[in-house]
């Protein structure tokens, strides 16, 4: 998996303090139990000693009274020599007494009169008894009448009786003993519960930090000897917390130096120019558009540059609030009396309606500042192409502006006479048809480590197979979604690599760049998280979540991260530090990795785009997030990242190829 791989060359925090947390808790735990059951066992073992002499000295006790008692009440008998009478008396004594066996030997004759009992009165179980804990005791004596000897008595007694009653004293002991057990137990866990919870608060604490979010300071407890554990850990998350938003406050002030207006608080020539070459090297539709304001420089020339700039500044904050700017539409001024506008991800007729809003937008600046409406500015349009580079739709775009000034009109429309490869309603049926039986061939693009070369994971890229034909994503992602269906590609891709059998032949995870309707669309991640709960190539699979879509909708990628860390999978942010906005969501989401636009894969030579660029490098490694810069070409670039302290590094160094063979080869 990338994060296991990368985790050993980059770093990966640590659960320690959990860890010492169970530990202790478990060591105290244990020993207050053992010590219990070792104070238990020892006074169970004296109690049991004593009683059981106890029983075994009363046992003999017994028989020994009795035997005397016997003798003297035989006495008389004996010298009559009453047999009859002293059996009588003998067997009324067996009978009611505990013996095994009774003898009587008369000297006279030497006739003997036995009694032998084979009734078995136990109540203590077999094998209780068959630990033989009591020796029987036997008592024989002579009868004598003063020196004359009379008869031979032997007595046996049974043992029958103390074993149940020692076996009852040892159940019921048992009994209480197992209860105190059980209540001791339960009242230690609570009471090392109760005086550990400062431990487990710290260990959670800790945790958090690792993990760089930060709560609310510790309370600090009672018990004294953790007081400057948790003092000191206060402090080094407030220094954390603070080395971070230091860190995030240094993108901010980077970004707001170098590529932000001072007057306008718009994004300027440079950031206006590389958003155009990043959005031309990937699939998309929209447009360009350059507007030139004459009527500020004759308000200029009117009250001076105090009134042009807070009348910059107000048609700046009209101009976003009347677009709507989000994460698909950009608005910058690149000069003195020119501003620029990038409409990304939208039709003709959305771009037409973002037209006439923008017109309505100046229209109402100019009005306020007292000239006449639809006079003094002019815009010119560019539409995007597949065949134009970000150079060309520039020109174009300046062609049309420069036509809309000579023919003193509102607006000119550049005139691309390229005929569509297909038309929106065909687009409609092919892909449709594509989706329902996923006629898409793949190629990947491996991400290298710096520090060997080995290949972290390969990134997918689809193309649509149409009449033997394979036309790629630039053609058709733009109707993906203009139609909405962004949410079906991406569950048929994943599909499709399970069923072709990519997922069982890499020996690399995949890379998904999921689409931004997949990305808020609910039903889609209901679908993905049952299908990664049931997968077996989880650990195959990487998502990749543009910054724009976090931008634009940070609770659903807020979900979708939930998705993933609950069923294993690994996901990552691409075109990281595009946006002109905050670092803060990395925080929430906490992905495995982030990929640098490729916009910061040529900035060796540009001192302030350098500067950035290690800014957001060093924000990720903070929080110990995997870096990958892309837009790699040529060696020197590949040099040039290792020095930035990236992970790894993508681009057409090491161009996507086509991977039918695997398909083939797996069928």
């Amino acid at each position: 998996m990338l994060v296991s791989n990368v985790s050993e060359k980059c770093g990966i925090h640590s659960e320690l303090g959990i860890l010492f947390y169970m530990s202790i808790f478990k060591q105290f735990y244990s020993l207050l139990l053992g010590l219990f059951l070792l104070v238990v066992t020892g006074i169970g073992y004296i109690q049991f000693t004593e009683i059981r002499e106890l029983l075994a000295h009363q046992m003999d006790s017994e028989l020994n009274n009795t035997s005397q008692t016997l003798a003297v009440t035989l006495e008389p008998a004996l010298e009559a020599g009453d047999s009859d009478r002293v059996e009588t008396l003998l067997q009324a004594l067996f009978t009611k007494g505990n013996y095994q066996e009774i003898t009587l030997t008369w000297v006279v004759d030497g006739h003997q009169q036995s009694w032998t009992s084979t009734d078995e009165k136990m109540v203590a179980p077999a094998w209780f008894t068959g630990l033989n804990l009591f020796t029987v005791p036997e008592e024989t004596i002579m009868i004598r009448s003063g020196w004359m000897d009379l008869a031979e008595l032997k007595m046996v007694t049974q043992a029958d009786v103390a074993n149940t009653q020692l076996w009852e004293i040892v159940r019921n002991s048992l009994i209480i003993f197992c209860g105190l057990f059980i209540l001791i137990a339960l009242l230690a866990r609570f009471i090392l519960s109760r005086l550990l919870r400062p431990l487990s608060a710290i260990a959670s604490h800790t945790h958090k930090i690792a993990q760089h979010q930060f709560d609310a300071p510790l309370p600090v407890p009672e018990i004294q000897e953790l007081r400057p554990v948790v003092i000191g850990i206060n402090n080094m998350s407030k220094q954390l917390q603070q080395n971070f938003l230091i860190l995030n406050e240094e993108v901010i002030t980077l970004r707001e130096n170098n590529l932000i207006d001072k007057v306008s608080a718009l994004p300027n020539r440079q950031y206006f120019i590389d958003r155009i070459n990043s959005w031309m090297d990937e699939p998309g539709t929209g447009a360009i558009l350059l507007a030139r304001f004459d009527w500020l420089q004759q308000l200029h020339n009117q009250l001076g540059f105090q009134i042009r700039d807070d009348t910059i500044h107000l048609l700046s904050q009209t101009l976003k609030q009347k677009l709507n700017q989000a994460s698909n539409t950009v608005v910058a001024r690149i000069a003195d009396y020119e501003f620029a506008f990038l409409f990304t991800e939208q039709e003709h007729k959305q771009l037409q309606k973002q037209l006439h809003t923008l017109i309505q937008a100046i229209n109402q600046e100019i009005s306020k500042a007292g000239y006449q409406p639809n006079h003094g500015f002019a815009i010119g349009i560019s539409e995007r192409s597949n065949q134009n580079s970000a150079s060309e739709l520039l020109a174009q775009a300046d062609n049309a502006l420069q036509q809309a000034v000579q023919g003193n009109t509102v607006y000119h429309w550049f005139e691309n006479h390229q005929q569509l490869l297909f038309s929106k309603e065909q687009w409609r049926d092919m892909l449709n048809n594509a989706l329902t039986h996923q006629q898409f061939s793949f190629r990947w693009q491996p991400v290298h480590y710096h520090h060997d070369g080995a290949i972290i994971h390969q990134e997918i890229f689809c193309q649509l197979k149409h009449d033997q034909q394979r036309i790629p994503a630039r053609h058709f992602m733009p109707y993906i979604e203009i139609l909405a269906l962004g949410a079906a590609l991406d569950r048929c891709l994943i599909e499709s690599l399970h069923q072709n059998g990519i997922l069982k032949q890499s020996q690399t995870p995949v890379a998904i760049n999921l689409t931004t309707h997949s990305i808020t669309d609910p039903d889609f991640r209901d679908w993905l998280a049952g299908y990664l709960a049931g997968s077996p190539y989880t650990d195959k699979l990487l998502f990749e979540l543009p910054e724009s879509a976090i931008y634009a909708n940070q609770q659903a990628c807020e979900h979708l991260s939930e998705i993933f860390k609950a069923t294993g999978a690994e996901w990552g942010i691409d075109h990281f530090g595009r946006q002109l906005s905050s670092m803060d969501y990395l925080q929430s989401l906490r992905p495995s990795y982030v990929k640098l636009d490729q916009s910061f894969a040529g900035t060796k030579d540009n001192h302030h785009k350098n500067e950035l660029c290690r800014a957001l490098i060093n924000i990720a490694r903070g929080m110990e997030i995997n870096i990958i810069l892309t837009g790699i070409q040529t060696r020197e670039q590949v040099d040039y990242a290792a020095t930035l302290n990236t992970c790894a590094y993508q681009g057409f160094i090491a161009p996507p190829v086509d991977i039918t063979e695997v398909v083939q080869e797996y069928g």
